[in-house]
């Protein structure tokens, strides 16, 4: 008796390992985008890499607003930027933005308001960097944390590039 008793145990010990912790579908967390804390930070150091700096809430003038806009981050002494686009963003910005184009960087052009020389404002849709809160939890489903800045990464280099190449660096 306690034989059996014994090897029912191991039994459904063994079935409880094979099968882990699952999280309800209720308890899960939504892909969530990268904050734009991080975005600066990231934006940061691809400037760093290549020698140069950034200026927070540069103002540019863009074609279709009735006024000034801040974007989120320019290289220091350039007419070149980048926008986080958020919720916010895309109310104030909505009828400006450029559409999406497959494999093709999205770049705004806008006016320096102190010069009137072009500046190219590089859009990063929020939603574009979305990333799975908890991979352990969910089995993997949406990209890492990693993989999703390694993308942004990626892109804000590729701009850079094209940039210099244009002579605006």
């Amino acid at each position: 008796m306690a034989a059996v008793m014994r090897r029912a145990l191991w039994m459904m010990m063994g079935l409880l390992a094979c099968g882990g912790a699952q999280t309800p579908a209720s308890q899960r967390q939504e892909p969530r985008p990268l904050d734009e804390v991080r975005f600066l930070e990231l934006f940061a150091g691809v400037l760093g890499e290549h020698g140069l700096s950034g200026q927070q809430n540069r103002a540019v003038r863009v074609t279709g607003l009735d006024r000034d806009f801040e974007i989120d981050c320019a290289v220091a002494g350039k007419s070149i930027g980048v926008e986080y686009v958020s919720d916010a963003d895309r109310v104030v910005l909505a009828s400006t933005l450029p559409a999406p184009r497959p494999g093709q960087l999205r770049v705004l052009p806008a006016t320096d308001p102190g010069n009137g020389q072009p500046f190219d404002v590089l859009i990063l849709e929020d939603g574009d960097f979305r990333y799975d809160p908890n991979p352990e939890q969910s089995g993997g489903v949406g990209p890492t944390i990693q993989e999703v800045e390694g993308r942004l990464q990626r892109d804000l280099r590729d701009f850079l590039h094209a940039e210099r190449q244009s002579g605006n660096l």
